[in-house]
């Protein structure tokens, strides 16, 4: 997800994105070294401008996300996640009837596993 809101297909300059969301550059720069470190990210040189590329997918990131999600707030039990989404969102009629045929779709390839 970090990617779709951070950077293009082209990459990332930092100031620019700093600057239009109120953050000091400073603050940037250190957040996209981290993220290099640890392999999140990648930069590359132009000129005198660091441009940063995500290396990760936005489906790794967003399962990435989930995972940790239910682990902290759903003791790691994603049907918590489910009923709360259920409880605490307004779910339309349909809603509920698309979640069913997404499981009986994913159902047999978990089971296969």
């Amino acid at each position: 997800m970090a990617q779709r809101h951070i950077a293009g297909p082209a990459g990332l300059q930092g100031q620019g994105k700093a600057d239009e969301r109120g953050l000091k550059y400073t603050t940037v720069a250190t957040l996209l070294t981290r993220l290099e470190k640890r392999n999140v990210v990648a930069q590359r040189r132009e000129g005198r401008q660091l441009i940063y590329r995500a290396q990760v997918s936005e489906p790794h990131v967003r399962r990435s996300m989930v995972a940790d999600l239910i682990g902290s707030l759903f003791g790691g039990d994603p049907r918590a996640l489910v009923a709360h989404l259920v409880d605490e969102s307004e779910i339309a009629p349909g809603d509920l009837e698309r979640v069913r045929k997404r499981l009986a779709k994913t159902a047999p390839r978990r089971t296969k596993a």
